[in-house]
C-alpha cells in the first residue's frame, strides 16, 4: 500500500513521512477515524514507508523486496490482529492467524470496509467480532522474536477497542517493547479502550476524507460527472465506504426500476410470454439480488400510491421520476391494490428467504399480480 493510493488524508501523510525521515517514531500510535475515513490503508502504507529499502521524501519505491511482500501483505515483519469469532470446532486457540488468509484477500480488495463487512466475509453467523485473550500471547510471542528482514517488527492492531479479555497482558509490551518494535492501532472509539493503554500510545486523529480529493476519485474510477460525485460526497460526508456504498446502490436501483417496471407492465396486460420470461430470468439471479429486488419493488409500490397524494417523495431517484412508466402507472395503483400488491411481494420474499423453488415461486407471484390487477377493474394500459 503507498501513500499515494489512499484517497485524501494528505496532512496525515506528511506527518507520518516526516515521523520516518526524522527519525522520530513513536514506537507505540493509535491511529483514531471513523470508519471510511481510510485509517487501516494509511497504518498499512505507514508501515510498508518505514519497511521500504528505497524510499523517497514522498513514498514508498513500491518495487524492493520489502514492498513486493508488503503489496501481498506477506512480510514476515508485519502482523496483524484483528476481531474474529470463536469457532472451538476448527481451532484450539481464538487467533487472528485462523482467519489471516481471508484478512489478506479482503485488504488485497479493498482495504475500506466496516467491521460488518468484515465479519459477514468470515461468516461470522451473527457472532460478535472479538479480540481474544489467546491473542495477547501471541502478540507477545511474535514481537519477542528477532525481525526477519526489516529494521522494525510491526504490529497492526485493527479495532482494538473489540479486546474482549487479556488487554491488561498487553501493557508492558507496549509500554516496554522490545527493540524496533512497533505498535499501531487502528480505532474507530477510543472510549472502550483501557485508558491505561490510551495513556501509553501516541493518537493521531483523521478527520473526514476532503470533498475535493474524494470527489475526484470518484469521477477517476467510477466514470461519474463532477456534479454526480459531489451530490455523493455531499451525502457520504467525507466517509469513502459510504460513497462507494451509495454509488453501488445507485446502480442496483436503476437495474431494480427496470425490473419492476417490467414487472408491473406484464402482469398487467396479461403477456403470460412476458411474465414467464421474468421469471426466468429473476431465478438466474440469484437468491439474495431476488430479496434485494423484492425490498426495492415493496418500496416502489409505496411510492407509486404516495404519488397519487402528491406527497414528496425522497426515494425516488431522477431517473425514476423522469420514466414515463412513472407519469402514469400511479393511478392504477388504489389503496387496496396497493396493498395486495404489497403483501404477495412480501411473501415471495419470505419463501425467497425459506429457500424455496425461486422460479416456481417467481412465476406463482407474476401470476398473483396479473390477478390483482384484473381484479381491480382497470383496463387502460400502463
Amino acid at each position: 500500500m503507498l501513500f499515494k493510493e489512499i484517497v485524501g488524508q494528505d496532512r496525515i501523510k506528511k506527518q507520518l513521512r516526516e515521523t520516518v525521515t526524522e527519525n522520530r517514531i513513536s514506537h507505540a500510535q493509535l491511529f483514531l477515524g471513523k470508519s471510511g475515513t481510510s485509517t487501516l490503508p494509511m497504518a498499512i502504507a505507514y508501515a510498508q514507508y518505514i519497511s521500504c529499502e528505497n524510499r523517497s521524501d514522498t513514498d514508498s519505491c513500491g518495487t524492493c523486496p520489502s514492498c513486493i511482500k508488503f503489496n501481498k501483505l506477506v512480510h514476515p515483519d508485519l502482523h496483524f490482529v484483528f476481531p474474529i469469532f470463536s469457532d472451538k470446532k476448527r481451532f484450539k486457540t481464538n487467533i487472528s492467524d485462523n482467519f489471516i488468509h481471508e484478512w489478506r484477500d479482503q485488504v488485497l480488495k479493498d482495504p475500506n470496509f466496516t467491521l460488518n463487512n468484515w465479519l459477514e466475509v468470515i461468516a461470522s453467523e451473527n457472532k460478535q467480532g472479538m479480540i481474544y485473550v489467546d491473542e495477547s500471547a501471541a502478540i507477545i510471542r511474535k514481537l519477542n522474536l528477532k525481525t526477519y528482514e526489516s529494521d522494525y517488527k510491526i504490529m497492526i492492531i485493527w479495532l482494538p477497542e473489540r479486546l474482549k479479555e487479556g488487554a491488561t497482558k498487553l501493557l508492558k509490551i507496549i509500554e516496554e517493547p522490545p527493540e524496533k518494535t512497533l505498535f499501531i492501532m487502528v480505532s474507530e472509539n477510543t472510549e472502550r479502550i483501557l485508558p491505561t493503554i490510551l495513556s501509553r500510545v501516541q493518537v493521531l486523529k483523521f478527520s473526514r476524507i476532503e470533498k475535493e480529493a474524494l470527489t475526484q476519485y470518484l469521477i477517476d474510477n467510477f466514470n461519474l460527472d463532477k456534479d454526480k460525485a459531489a451530490g455523493i460526497v455531499r451525502l457520504s460526508e467525507g466517509n469513502i465506504i459510504k460513497a462507494k456504498s451509495l454509488i453501488e446502490e445507485q446502480e442496483n436501483n436503476q437495474q431494480n426500476f427496470h425490473k419492476f417496471q417490467l414487472l408491473m407492465r406484464t402482469s398487467y396486460t396479461k403477456n403470460l410470454v412476458g411474465m414467464h420470461k421474468w421469471a426466468e430470468d429473476m431465478a438466474k439471479e440469484g437468491r439474495e439480488k431476488q430479496k434485494s429486488f423484492l425490498v426495492y419493488a415493496m418500496r416502489m409500490t409505496r411510492e407509486c400510491f404516495m404519488l397519487n397524494y402528491n406527497e414528496d417523495i425522497t426515494f425516488l431517484a431522477d431517473y425514476e421520476l423522469s420514466n414515463k412508466f412513472i407519469s402514469q402507472f400511479p393511478k392504477y395503483i388504489t389503496a387496496t391494490v396497493a396493498e395486495k400488491i404489497y403483501n404477495e411481494l412480501n411473501k415471495t420474499y419470505i419463501h425467497i428467504q425459506r429457500n424455496s423453488y425461486g422460479r416456481l415461486t417467481l412465476f406463482d407471484t407474476v401470476l398473483k399480480l396479473m390477478q390483482i390487477f384484473n381484479q381491480s377493474g382497470n383496463k387502460k394500459t400502463a
